[in-house]
């Protein structure tokens, strides 16, 4: 026997919807699928980083071994570079002056006529010249010789 409030129970309880298991079955395996192409990805990449992570390794192998020698000779190196660097410049401005030397003394040429005009500009400036004209020169006829042109001039 069932009560009127029993059968309204039973009746709401058929009319409730039920939860879509499916659904949520099917985000879970987006989830992991998702998570599973991730690490794919990231699986891809560390493999073709491969070579890259092998030659890094070597070289910081290398670094370690190198790095006391050079704490113990850094002063050495350091003069040897700056007298390498000095020698390079002296011997390479001797060469290109040498390989230039036409144009080198062509320059130094000009350079001392711009310089003299320099200074005589200036010193005109500072002394004014005047120039008095006490004699005229004269003429000198020269002479027809004849022969030298042709018979008589």
């Amino acid at each position: 026997m069932t009560t009127a409030n029993a059968k309204q129970a039973n009746k709401d309880n058929k009319d409730q919807r039920r939860p879509r298991v499916g659904l949520l079955y099917l985000q879970g395996l987006a989830v992991y699928i998702r998570y599973r192409l991730a690490d794919f990805g990231q699986a891809v990449l560390h493999l073709l980083a491969a070579p890259f992570r092998w030659v890094w390794s070597r070289l910081e192998a290398g670094w370690f071994r190198l790095k006391p020698w050079l704490a113990r000779n850094k002063r050495r190196l350091i003069w040897s570079i700056l007298a390498l660097t000095f020698l390079t410049l002296v011997v390479g401005g001797g060469i290109t002056l040498y390989l230039w030397r036409d144009e080198v003394l062509a320059l130094a040429f000009r350079l001392q006529g711009f310089l003299a005009r320099i200074f005589t500009l200036l010193r005109r400036r500072a002394e004014p010249v005047v120039v008095v004209a006490t004699e005229v020169a004269h003429e000198v006829p020269v002479p027809a010789v004849s022969g030298v042109d042709g018979p008589g001039q």
